[in-house]
């Protein structure tokens, strides 16, 4: 005959239990800033920072090169990570990218990207917000954008194209976009970038953008019923215990 009370830890073991996901596996990060600046009379500025591992990558180029009689300047940066955490895979990143010159030989560049390649091992709901900045003008190259993208090609695009005027009077846009959806299981690219270039410009050419992408595993659980109080996940060893012990006493009553 079942023992009442070790039914009960059983059942309520396995009627409870908390479910975990196969965590996301980031299988590729590429993420840099980049400046360039042509020099004349003074050494020209050519670098590159690039993030080293999957660990947050915080980084800004501010250069110049200055000539005997103007200085030309660019500047370019990221603050960027990503991880999971409880089910849920999160990934930021925003970037700035600005230049001006007061006179030179070539074209001034300014680059900030942020590409990371991930699986998801299951079905996941996804969320993708965030913005981007750019000058509506004719003068000096400018460009965001971010992308998704996954087994089946694009699930999102937002590109400086989609939210410019046209009017080319200078007015610096800022866009802002959110979207949400279901990813199926397979692997997913999410970048983005922003950059400027171009040759002599006294006006500060100014370019940028931000992203959060959440990618959050659904376990099914359905709420408690009405006067029912979950057990906090601290709980969960004690309950265990408790179970391993009532398994145990129903085997010595049992010989």
């Amino acid at each position: 005959m079942t023992h009442r009370p070790t039914a009960f830890l059983l059942g309520l073991c396995l009627a409870a239990a908390p479910a975990f996901g196969a965590a996301v596996i980031v299988t590729n990060q590429t993420r840099s800033v980049h400046v360039g600046i042509p020099g004349l009379d003074a050494p020209p500025v050519e670098e590159t920072i690039s993030a080293p591992d999957n660990g947050p990558f915080d980084e800004t180029l501010e250069r110049s090169v200055i000539e005997p009689t103007v200085t030309n300047a660019a500047s370019a940066s990221q603050n960027s990570s990503f991880g999971e955490l409880a089910d849920v895979f999160t990934a930021t990143a925003s970037g700035t990218t600005s230049y001006s010159a007061g006179g030179t030989p070539g074209i001034v560049v300014s680059e900030s990207q942020f590409s990371i390649t991930f699986t998801l091992a299951e079905e996941r709901a996804y969320t993708i917000q965030g913005g981007g900045s750019f000058p509506d003008t004719g003068s000096g190259a400018s460009d965001f954008a971010v992308t998704l993208t996954g087994p089946g090609g694009t699930v999102q695009s937002f590109a400086k194209a989609d939210f410019d005027p046209g009017l080319q009077d200078g007015t610096q846009i800022d866009a802002t976009f959110s979207e949400s959806g279901t990813l199926a299981a397979g692997e997913y690219t999410l970048a983005a970038d922003s950059g400027v270039s171009g040759g002599t410009n006294l006006t500060e050419i100014l370019a940028s953008y931000d992203v959060t992408f959440t990618a959050t595993l659904d376990d099914g659980t359905e709420p408690p019923p009405p006067g029912v109080i979950p057990l906090p996940a601290a709980a969960w060893p004690g309950v265990m215990m408790l179970s391993g012990l009532g398994v145990a006493a129903w085997k010595k009553r049992r010989r």
